[in-house]
């Protein structure tokens, strides 16, 4: 277990580097899933601007294609039920896997968001959420 903070300038300079570096480690064996955990800013601006998924509806909606996220489209990768808005994301009814409402934001702010589950059936999986426009979403399992 470690930790390498690499500073990026852009969002997709920082995709491309972060693709580099998985292929190069995992091909590797240093780590043991493809999927290499990232954010923007740091904990300091966390404490400032809130979390930073949320920066983009918090601080410049106007930039955000979707005003809610309550009537997104959005299908389960593992079993292609609709997944529908609850609680604060999107949730699985047949096999229970949520997608937390910060991701989909990170997706349609971006474009593309990654995340590993962190608890439950689904826990270590890592999922990938690309925003496809008209209020549309696809979920992709990577491993």
């Amino acid at each position: 277990e470690g930790i390498i903070i690499i500073v990026c300038r852009g969002w997709r300079n920082m995709w491309e580097l972060r693709k580099k570096l998985i292929d190069v480690l995992y091909r590797n064996g240093f780590i043991n899933k493809p999927f290499l955990a990232y954010r923007r800013g740091g904990v300091y601006y966390d404490k400032i601007f809130g979390p930073w998924r949320f920066w983009a509806r918090n601080y410049y909606p106007e930039k955000l294609l979707v005003e809610s996220l309550g009537y997104v489209r959005v299908v389960c990768p593992n079993d292609g039920a609709p997944m529908e808005f609850s609680r604060k994301g999107v949730l699985c009814s047949f096999c229970s896997l949520y997608i937390p409402e910060s991701i989909l934001y990170e997706a349609l702010e971006n474009g593309i968001a990654e995340f590993m589950v962190k608890s439950g059936l689904h826990k270590g999986r890592v999922y990938r959420i690309i925003y496809k426009g008209c209020d549309r979403f696809d979920v992709e399992r990577i491993v």
